[in-house]
C-alpha cells in the first residue's frame, strides 16, 4: 500500500538530512526587517521561550525541540498520502498490513496513526566537530492503544525518574520509545530524549525559525548554521579549487548563510519553496545572481548525462529525466533584503507524470524492502555464526544438532547457544532434563532471540535458521565437530542456512535439515529464485544460487570431501 512507499521516503529523507548536517528552510521573515531579526536572534541566543508568530495561521507544535538543535525535518504522512504522486500508486492492503505489523512488533504504534513526524538534530557534547545526535517526535491522530505498547515503551515520568536516580540507566546504550501523552511519542537515544523532555517549551534559534512556518505543508526542513559554522568552513576550505567554476561562487557564499528553510508539497501549484537567509544584504544580492547560474549548470550536466544512458531505458525513466530538466528551468529566484527564495511551481503535466511514475515507485520500494529484509537476515546468520564460534572456542566443538542431556531428552543447538547470545538467564530457565515442549519449557517459547527470527514471518516463534545434519556434515552425530575436522576449509563449508518459511520449526525444537547427498536442496523447501542465505564456517554470509547444482551444494555442506568450490 501507499504507506509502504511513504515510509521508505521518510527514512531516505531523514538519512539525507542527517548526513549533510542539515538542509532547508521556509520563507520566514528573516529578511523582512533587520530589527525584527536582531530581536529574534537575541531571544534565541538568550535561550528565552519562542513566541508564536501571530501571522501564521496554523503554527507548528514546537514542544520538545531543545535549544541546542540545529536542524529539523517535519513530515506530515497523512497529507502526503493524499498527494497525486501517492494517490496514483495502487493500494496493496496485504503489504500495508505487513508494514504495520513491522512497526507495531517492537513499539505497539501503528504507523498509519502518525500525523506528524519531527526529526531533530543536535551537536554532540564535544561541540561543532562532534557527531550529531538526534531524536524523533511523533504526533498521532488517534490515542495510543496502551495494551499494545505495554512492555515495549516507557512513560515520560518513569523515564525521567530513572534518568535522575539510576546511573546504569543513563549508560545503557539503547534507543527508547517514550510516551509523553496519548498522542505524543518520543524516540531516540536516552540523552536526546532527556533533552527533549526538558524542552517542553521551545527555545533556541531553530525553534524560532520554525515558529514562522505554517504546518500546512507536506515536508518542512530547517537548518540554522551558527552551531555548525566550523563544519561549513572546514568543508569549503577542503573543497578549495576542486569544484567547477560554475559552483565556486555558491561555495564562496556558504559561510555567509544564516539559515535555510524548505517547504515541499506534492500537490498544489507550488512544489518547492527554498528560502536562504544570508548574514548581509550584499551576500543575498550576490546569491540572487549566482543561484540561477548554478541551476543552469545543473541542467547542462543532466543533459550531458543523458547522452550516456542505455538505449533500453524505460520510457517512464526518460520522462522523469526530461521533467527534471524542465524543473531546473522552472525555478524562480527572488530576493527580499537578506532573504533569497527559490520557488518551483508544479510543471505542466505533473499529475500525469505521477501516474506514470507510480509503477516505478512501487517496484523500487518493494525491491528496497526485500533488500532490507535480506540484510537483516544476513546479520542474523552472522550473529548465530559468531555464537557458534564462541561455543566452539569454549567447548572444543560446535554444538551438535540435538545434544543428549539424559537418555530421553535432547536439546537443540539453538538452546545451547543462548549463553553466547547474551541470553544466559533464558538458558538457565530452560530445563534440559525435560522435553522442549514440556509444560515448563513451553512458557519460554515467546522469548525467542531476535537473531532466530525470520523478518518475513512477523511475531512467529518458529525459525528458519537451520543446519544440515547427517553423515559428513559439521553436524554429524551426537558429539559435535571442531574446527580441525573441517578439512575442506572454513570458507568452503556451510555452517548455518536460512531455509524456506514452510520448513520453519519452533526455535527450541531439536529439529534440523536432514542431509541427502543426492538432493541436498530438497531439505531447504521452496527457496526464492534469488537463492538462499548461508553462513560459512569462517563467519562470512552469502547468497547461494537457487539453481546451484546438487553436487556443488553437497561439496559445500560436507566438511571433508576434498573438493574445492568457487562461488561468485
Amino acid at each position: 500500500m501507499r504507506w509502504t512507499y511513504l515510509y521508505t521516503w521518510i527514512m531516505m529523507l531523514s538519512v539525507a538530512l542527517a548526513g549533510c548536517g542539515g538542509s532547508d528552510e521556509d520563507e520566514q521573515p528573516s529578511g523582512e526587517s533587520t530589527d525584527k531579526n536582531k530581536n529574534a536572534n537575541t531571544a534565541a541566543a538568550d535561550n528565552s521561550p519562542v513566541v508564536p508568530d501571530p501571522n501564521v495561521e496554523n503554527p507548528l507544535d514546537l514542544s520538545y525541540i531543545s535549544s541546542d538543535c540545529f536542524a529539523a525535518l517535519v513530515i506530515h504522512p497523512q497529507r502526503i498520502l493524499q498527494s497525486p504522486l501517492f494517490a496514483s500508486v495502487e493500494q496493496d492492503e496485504s503489504l500495508s498490513e505487513e508494514l504495520a505489523e513491522d512497526w507495531t512488533k517492537n513499539s505497539g504504534i501503528d504507523p498509519r496513526n502518525v500525523e506528524q513526524l519531527v526529526a531533530v538534530y543536535a551537536l554532540g557534547e564535544d561541540g561543532p566537530m562532534s557527531e550529531a545526535s538526534g531524536g524523533v517526535i511523533l504526533r498521532l491522530s488517534e490515542p495510543l492503544d496502551r495494551e499494545k505498547t505495554k512492555g515495549k515503551t516507557i512513560d515520560a515520568e518513569e523515564f525521567q525518574r530513572q534518568w535522575a536516580t539510576e546511573p546504569e540507566f543513563r549508560l545503557a546504550p539503547s534507543n527508547d520509545i517514550v510516551i509523553v501523552d496519548e498522542q505524543t511519542v518520543l524516540l531516540g537515544d536516552k540523552s536526546a530524549i532527556d533533552k527533549m523532555l526538558r524542552a517542553k517549551v521551545a527555545k533556541g534559534r531553530l525553534a524560532e525559525q520554525l515558529s514562522h512556518v505554517d504546518a500546512n505543508n507536506d515536508l518542512i526542513g530547517c537548518v540554522v548554521t551558527e552551531p555548525i559554522k566550523p563544519m561549513i568552513a572546514m568543508y569549503t576550505e577542503g573543497v578549495g579549487d576542486s569544484v567547477p567554476p560554475q559552483l565556486a561562487g555558491l561555495l564562496k557564499l556558504a559561510p555567509q548563510l544564516e539559515s535555510v528553510v524548505v517547504k515541499a508539497n506534492l500537490g498544489g501549484d507550488s512544489l518547492l519553496k527554498l528560502a536562504l537567509n544570508m548574514t548581509t544584504t550584499d551576500a543575498a544580492t550576490e546569491l540572487e545572481k549566482t543561484l540561477p547560474e548554478t541551476l543552469a549548470f545543473g541542467k547542462a550536466m543532466l543533459g550531458m548525462a543523458k547522452l550516456g544512458l542505455p538505449q533500453d531505458l524505460p520510457p517512464q525513466a526518460m520522462t522523469a529525466i526530461n521533467m527534471a530538466e524542465e524543473v531546473l528551468d522552472a525555478f524562480e529566484v527572488t530576493r527580499d533584503d537578506r532573504q533569497v527564495v527559490a520557488t518551483l511551481a508544479a510543471p505542466e503535466g505533473f499529475d500525469e507524470l505521477c501516474q506514470e511514475a507510480a509503477p516505478m515507485i512501487a517496484g523500487g520500494v518493494l525491491a528496497a524492502r526485500s533488500a532490507a529484509r535480506q540484510a537483516k537476515q544476513m546479520n542474523n546468520l552472522a550473529q548465530i555464526s559468531g555464537a557458534m564460534h564462541a561455543y566452539e572456542t569454549t567447548q572444543g566443538t560446535f554444538p551438535p544438532p540435538a545434544a543428549s542431556d539424559t537418555d530421553e531428552e535432547r536439546t537443540s543447538w539453538r538452546v545451547r547457544l543462548l549463553p553466547f547470545l547474551d541470553e544466559q538467564a533464558l538458558y538457565d530457565e530452560y530445563r534440559r532434563d525435560e522435553l522442549w515442549d514440556s509444560e515448563h519449557n513451553s512458557k519460554l517459547i515467546d522469548r525467542m532471540p531476535d537473531c532466530y527470527r525470520n523478518p518475513t514471518m512477523g511475531d512467529s516463534t518458529k525459525t528458519t535458521a537451520m543446519v544440515f545434519a547427517g553423515t559428513g556434515t559439521i553436524f554429524d552425530g551426537d558429539e559435535g565437530r571442531g574446527m580441525p575436522e573441517i578439512l575442506d576449509g572454513t570458507s568452503n563449508t556451510i555452517l548455518v542456512v536460512d531455509a524456506a518459511p514452510e520448513k520453519a520449526v519452533p526455535w527450541m525444537k531439536p529439529e534440523d535439515l536432514a542431509f541427502d547427498p543426492e538432493n541436498p536442496a530438497a531439505a531447504l523447501g521452496n527457496v526464492p529464485e534469488t537463492g538462499f542465505l548461508a553462513a560459512f564456517a569462517d563467519g562470512h554470509v552469502q547468497i547461494i544460487p537457487a539453481d546451484i547444482a546438487a553436487e556443488t551444494l553437497r561439496y559445500l555442506i560436507e566438511r571433508a570431501d576434498g573438493q574445492q568450490v568457487e562461488l561468485p
